[in-house]
């Protein structure tokens, strides 16, 4: 069965976050049984503390993970605790009985299992990644802001660092790809506006040959944010940009050059036109929202060669 790890960061945002999920997951599904861990750092109390050097992005704060159900206080077989209840800090926003913790869907003809999953604090951090063997890594956008640093940040920092480490495939959507671009030494600043656009990316020469957007000459990207990623980390190398913000998309490498596994998109590729109507629906977007977000993208194919490049088969 594949396995792949979510950041959950959208969870109070019903459509936009759940149905997003199952787009990111959706082409796993493709190719057989899917386990998929949801991880929401931002919903345990105890990595909530705010870092002294969070800056610095210092991986030394002390973070102690909460067990909140007694059927839960012994470690499973593997070592991983399943989550049960959502922080204090976000109670006033999400209804317990909202909060998925386990759950099984039907995609493709194939079983796609959502288990919520604790996230050990950042000493554990390689080991538990190395044991959760993973097929990959995805962290979805979120409506907090990377310019606006959170102690759980430090948390979702190391993981990156961790998963780009060990060679697992990872993709930063928004707010991922800027907190993937923090923690490796890149520049996030936030601009005066919120940016909500549907457009055309300019691929680079190189972007143009990455297998990210293999047959997209021209891929159309759904954009809403307000931070924005404003230089690169040293490791790393730019695929594409836009006029309102030219660090579109990047690719890690390697001290030798060498192309890593993970990538950051500033777009929203899992906005398909399922999320869109269930955030309409929901009333997530204002009336200029859904004219905007109605418009096609092509963030579906872009999912599609990131499964397969996750999967071995691209």
């Amino acid at each position: 069965m594949l396995r792949v790890l979510i950041l959950d960061l959208l969870i109070e945002r019903k459509a936009f976050g759940r149905y997003g999920n199952l787009e990111i997951l959706r082409p796993f599904s493709e190719k057989g049984d899917v386990e998929c861990w949801l991880l929401t750092p931002q919903m345990q109390n105890n990595l909530n503390q705010q870092s002294p050097n969070h800056a610095e992005l210092s991986t030394s704060a002390k973070t102690t993970v909460d067990i909140a159900e007694s059927a839960f206080h012994s470690m499973t077989s593997e070592g991983f605790h399943p989550f049960t209840t959502p922080g204090s800090n976000l109670s006033s926003v999400i209804d317990v009985e909202d909060v998925c913790f386990r759950e099984e869907v039907e995609m493709n003809g194939n079983r796609v299992i959502l288990q919520r999953m604790q996230v050990p604090q950042p000493s554990e951090m390689k080991n538990w990644l190395l044991s959760a063997n993973a097929n990959a890594l995805v962290c979805a956008g979120s409506r907090y802001n990377v310019s606006m640093w959170e102690g759980w940040m430090d948390v979702v920092a190391e993981l990156l660092r961790k998963a780009v480490e060990l060679r697992v495939p990872t993709l930063g959507i928004c707010f991922g790809h800027q907190i993937l671009a923090k923690s490796l030494g890149g520049d996030v600043n936030r601009a005066l506006e919120c940016t909500d656009l549907v457009s055309e990316v300019n691929l680079t020469e190189i972007g143009f040959s990455d297998p990210l957007f293999t047959e997209l000459p021209i891929p159309r990207g759904l954009f809403t944010h307000q931070d924005h990623v404003r230089k690169l980390p040293p490791n790393s190398i730019l695929l594409a940009t836009i006029e309102h913000t030219n660090n579109c998309a990047f690719r890690v490498v390697d001290l030798n050059g060498i192309m890593l596994p993970a990538w950051g998109l500033q777009f929203h590729p899992e906005a398909q036109d399922s999320v869109i109507s269930h955030a309409i629906k929901m009333s997530e977007f204002s009336n200029e929202q859904q004219e905007i977000f109605s418009a096609p993208h092509d963030g579906g194919k872009v999912l599609s060669n990131f499964a397969n490049i996750a999967m071995g088969l691209q």
